[in-house]
């Protein structure tokens, strides 16, 4: 945007330049045209000094011939005057057609400087109203990239600050994941510990040889509605109340831990699916983001 400025002051001082040069030479032909009007006020009063003087001397030249008539007697000097006199009269008479000469070719030169003077100024004129109209509609184009530029960055900021909540909401996820799976790791490190405890108190108490052979409890099917000891010991008579005496807190164990278990499973793959959902919507805001940067990195290219 600043070399845009620049480049706009540059023009403009072009511009100025263009005009300064274009009033001087208005100031030359002005001055030019002065000194063609002196000229020929000068000539035209030379001419009516002259029409003065041819009019003295026809004056002269009629009073010479009236004292020629009256005073035949000096005739013959007075004809060597007239002669000098007519001869005065025909040089004046060509100087005053040179000078009309002169006269005309300078109105004539007077009008052309007129002429050209006027076409200067006209086209001076229509020249700078085109460079104030371009300068005014590239004035107009800059403000409208501006503004437009500056609502491409409010979007991206916009998109940016939602790309960090969900980009923080991911890494909450993650630490929930790896907390569910520390807590499932830790479940299942119990619910072993809690299966050789079982073996070991089902052993003593003669237990079938299915748990014995190394068979986890959580493995074993339960039936809708029916508990991990009916599961374990249906149809194993007195054995059952006997290993129910010495292994009750075991079997409290067993029972809650497969729920929990599931439960934790359950929760970590909801988690990962959500994780994984706002890593794809992370993945259309990090290309929504990028193509605003694209689009006001044109606009800004453009407006350069």
């Amino acid at each position: 945007m600043a070399a845009k400025l620049r480049e706009d002051e540059e023009r403009e001082q072009k511009f100025k330049d263009r005009m300064a040069v274009l009033e001087k030479e208005n100031f030359n032909l002005n001055i030019s045209r002065d000194k063609a009007s002196s000229r020929l006020a000068e000539e035209q009063k030379k001419i009516i000094e002259l029409e003065q003087k041819v009019r003295e001397l026809n004056k002269g030249i009629q009073s010479a011939q009236l004292k020629a008539r009256s005073e035949q007697q000096r005739s013959s000097e007075k004809n060597g005057k007239l002669q000098s006199l007519t001869n005065k009269n025909a040089e004046l008479a060509n100087q005053n057609d040179e000078l009309r000469g002169t006269c005309k070719a300078l109105e004539e030169e007077l009008l052309t400087t007129r002429a050209a003077l006027e076409k200067k100024t006209n086209v001076s004129k229509q020249a700078m109203t085109d460079l104030l109209n371009n300068y005014k509609d590239s004035e107009r184009k800059s403000m409208e990239r501006a503004t437009e530029c500056e609502q491409l960055k409010a979007q991206l900021q916009s998109v940016s600050a939602k790309l960090e909540r969900i980009e923080k909401r991911r890494t909450d996820l993650e630490a929930r994941v790896e907390e569910s799976e520390l807590r499932n790791a830790d479940l299942i490190k119990k619910i072993h510990q809690y299966e050789r405890s079982a073996r070991m108190a089902l052993n003593v108490a003669g237990t079938p040889s299915a748990l014995r052979g190394g068979q986890s409890i959580v493995d074993i099917p339960r039936a809708a509605g029916s508990s991990v000891e009916d599961a374990l010991f249906a149809g194993y008579g007195d054995s059952f109340s006997m290993l129910r005496t010495t292994s009750s807190s075991h079997d409290l164990s067993i029972r809650t831990s497969p729920e929990r278990a599931a439960e934790l499973t359950n929760d970590l793959k909801a988690q990962q699916e959500e994780m994984q959902k706002n890593l794809v919507k992370t993945k259309e805001a990090v290309g929504s983001m990028q193509a605003l940067e694209r689009k006001v990195q044109d606009l800004q290219n453009g407006w350069c």
